[in-house]
């Protein structure tokens, strides 16, 4: 069968032609945020076979080759080792350090409507001849796009723009593009984590919280008809993904906050797994076989760093750290990271700062594994709680 898969796709390639069949495709509505009996807020899903998608991944490949050395650094969508999580990392923390450089500092969000169905397919395919494709790829990429059963002829050009000034400010003056005036907001949402003024994702907890609970409440009615491994599987399934959505992003938020994410996560775990009410929540965590949102975070958070210093992860969360060497034959020489100072809490807090810190203070068979298994196996063997109790400054609390 994979021999078959292969003459297919190599004949494809080879002929420059994608099969009709291929593009037939069902299509199902995703609800994304407004209005539910509005039809303009659903976004359409393609559901293809899995063959074609093969076929997709082959091209990917080939025109990710072809392109990587035009792409900019800072550049994170259908990248391989990016991610939201990565790209709001390098967005917060390049803000946090403007600000502890006092510096003024503000970010405008433009959001296109059906960005995706706007491109001009003529006008992709001349850019993509431009930057070197031969005549067989074209045809080969214009076959791809065309004669496709669901495709939308709407020309839509919405473009919708807002912009928040971050830190304290007394007077903020007004903004525009060409003639259209910025609109201001305390907080923006940006690939689906709230951003408010102050850095402290107060808002974006306290949105993920209510979703949490809502979730728990209809896992709480099912318990009673699921063993409890199903049920921790519908949890880490179910619930987890919201409480760890661009984890390494929430690293340095404060204690009252952490404290509420730790509480759902333990009404979640007692609740779903039926344990009694007088169990603490590191027992709770022991006999669910976890770890506390905070430490996982710490994990995620170590699991980036290292992919990034070995060149599997975004350049520029690399750019964020530097090797701290010294002329004096110490036992970290080479392994250690520099400590970036900072002036202002903000930055205190930031992923760079935290990141660095907890680096440091690991054990040296754990920083200086040379394989990604082995890092990672090592790193889940530690215990965290040797890193010492959480910062007790001002910052912080």
């Amino acid at each position: 069968m994979t021999c078959g898969i292969f003459q297919c796709i190599n004949y494809c390639i080879t002929e420059s032609s994608w099969p009709l069949d291929w593009k037939r495709s069902h299509i199902t509505p995703i609800y994304k945020k407004g209005d539910a009996s509005s039809v303009k807020n659903y976004g359409p899903i393609s559901i293809l076979s899995a063959i074609p998608k093969l076929l997709e991944k082959v091209m990917y490949n080939q025109l990710y080759d072809a392109f990587k050395s035009e792409l900019s650094l800072n550049m994170s969508g259908f990248l391989r080792g990016h991610s939201c999580c990565t790209a709001l990392l390098k967005m917060v923390d390049d803000w946090r350090l403007a600000l502890d450089s006092k510096k003024i500092t503000g970010s405008i969000a433009i959001d296109l409507s059906k960005a995706f169905d706007s491109i001009c397919h003529n006008l992709l395919l001349a850019k993509l001849r431009a930057y070197g494709l031969n005549d067989d790829a074209i045809a080969f990429l214009q076959s791809y796009l065309t004669d496709r059963h669901q495709k939308n002829y709407l020309i839509v050009n919405s473009i919708k723009t807002q912009g928040m000034v971050l830190g304290s400010h007394t007077h903020v003056p007004d903004f525009f593009i060409g003639e259209t005036k910025v609109e201001l907001a305390n907080s923006l949402k940006i690939l689906g984590v709230t951003i408010d003024c102050k850095l402290t994702y107060c808002e974006h907890i306290s949105n993920m919280l209510k979703k949490v609970y809502v979730k728990i409440g209809v896992l709480r009615r099912l318990k009673r008809l699921m063993p409890r491994n199903v049920s921790l599987s519908l949890y880490k399934a179910y619930l987890l993904p919201h409480l760890e959505y661009c984890s390494p992003l929430l690293i340095g938020i404060n204690k009252t906050l952490n404290s509420k994410l730790e509480s759902a996560n333990k009404y979640a775990l007692k609740t779903l797994l039926n344990l009694g009410n007088n169990l603490d929540y590191d027992t709770i965590l022991s006999l669910s076989d976890m770890q506390s949102l905070e430490y996982r975070r710490y994990y995620s958070s170590l699991v980036l760093l290292y992919k990034c210093m070995n060149s599997n992860g975004p350049q520029y969360i690399k750019n964020f750290f530097q090797i701290r060497y010294s002329k004096y034959n110490l036992g970290g020489r080479g392994i250690n990271l520099e400590q970036p100072g900072c002036n202002d809490k903000l930055f205190h807090n930031s992923f760079t700062y935290i990141v660095s810190r907890l680096w440091n203070k690991l054990p040296v068979h754990i920083k200086t594994s040379s394989m990604f298994g082995d890092f990672t196996r090592n790193l889940k063997a530690f215990d965290f709680s040797k890193l010492g109790p959480r910062c007790q400054c001002n910052s912080c609390i």
